[in-house]
């Protein structure tokens, strides 16, 4: 079985607090052979979705980052959302979330994945590399220091 995850990155995240408990859990997931892409800001697919036209007119170019939540089951159900999978989400947001079961739904979606998942648009992170240093060493440091925030509260 492929486990792929693409998610922000220290780069595409304004949100440190929720960063700060990721590092911990991205090294046990690579441990466990899932393969983990973080978000590029930069990337070519967002500017070409968001910006559009007025990519090259602009002066200053928007950082883009993940909310929604996409999952692909067997080629044959897919989930979509902004619903995080947390007692958050469920007992005070108003997050949403759809499934279908539908093969080409399903295809569809991962179409759009796989240009998510190229090199130009996320990082792929390995126990070698973690595009934590794309950022300056202050958004680092802050990062860390929010790691007292126990990650159950989250």
């Amino acid at each position: 079985m492929k486990i792929r995850i693409l998610t922000n990155s220290l780069s595409s995240k304004d949100n440190l607090e929720a960063f700060s408990a990721y590092p911990s859990t991205r090294d046990e997931l690579l441990k466990t052979g899932v393969q983990i892409f973080e978000f590029r800001p930069d990337g070519e697919r967002p500017k070409k979705i968001m910006e559009g036209e007025l990519h090259g007119k602009l002066e200053n170019h928007p950082i883009f980052g993940l909310h929604a939540k996409s999952i692909i089951i067997d080629g044959n159900t897919t989930i979509i959302g902004t619903f995080n999978l947390d007692p958050r989400s469920i007992n005070l947001n108003t997050e949403c979330i759809t499934i279908l079961k539908s093969v080409d739904v399903a295809e569809e979606v991962l179409a759009g994945m796989e240009e998510e998942f190229a090199p130009e648009n996320a990082w792929k992170v390995s126990e070698d590399f973690k595009p934590d240093g794309e950022v300056s060493a202050v958004k680092r440091v802050k990062t860390w220091t929010r790691k007292i925030i126990p990650k159950n509260i989250l």
